[in-house]
């Protein structure tokens, strides 16, 4: 199947909001470090984010 009719799946939930991405973690930008070392562990279930 071609990458478009593949994604089309994933656009409709987003679009109709039932996409959700967990979140591991959420750092200020000033801590961008400490999100580096936690991303680096390699042991974050979830997305890492980091605030300006």
């Amino acid at each position: 199947m071609p990458a478009p009719e593949r994604c089309a799946g994933t656009v409709d939930e987003d679009g109709a909001g039932k996409l959700t991405v967990p979140i591991a973690a959420t750092f200020p930008v000033e801590e961008i470090r400490d999100a580096v070392r936690l991303q680096a562990g390699r042991r974050v279930h979830g997305k890492i984010v980091v605030t300006l």
